[in-house]
């Protein structure tokens, strides 16, 4: 029997358990977590050589997209000397990330579903 292969990328939806979380504290900035549970689409998704490279391509760019926005936060806490701005900067850079991230994957995704390929 093949033992069928489970797409770890699914597990991310857990994280959605955190939006109830507001519920409880009164913080509805912790209702973003729901948006976790759109990844429990990929446990429907075998996992091949080209979705693992998509997966790749799309961490890496927004990688770099969410330290291009905290070099930026840095400079500008530093000069305008408010901590503050500081922690919104933080809390925009996560969400930078975790957007980007989908954002760039789905479209990957899109790509190869309508066959376009993978231009290199």
């Amino acid at each position: 029997m093949k033992k069928k292969k489970i797409n770890p990328l699914g597990y991310l939806s857990l994280l959605g358990v955190l939006g109830f979380s507001g519920f409880i504290t009164g913080l509805p900035a912790l209702y973003m977590f729901f948006g976790y549970f759109g990844y429990a689409y990929y446990f429907r998704i075998i996992p091949d050589e080209l979705f693992r490279e998509h997966l790749l391509k799309a961490a890496a760019i927004s990688f770099i997209l969410t330290l291009l926005a905290i070099t930026l936060l840095i400079i500008l806490a530093s000069v305008t000397e408010n901590m503050e701005f500081a922690s919104t900067g933080l809390f925009v850079s996560f969400i930078l990330a975790n957007i980007s991230f989908a954002v760039i994957h789905t479209f990957y995704e899109i790509r190869e579903g309508r066959g376009l390929g993978d231009n290199r």
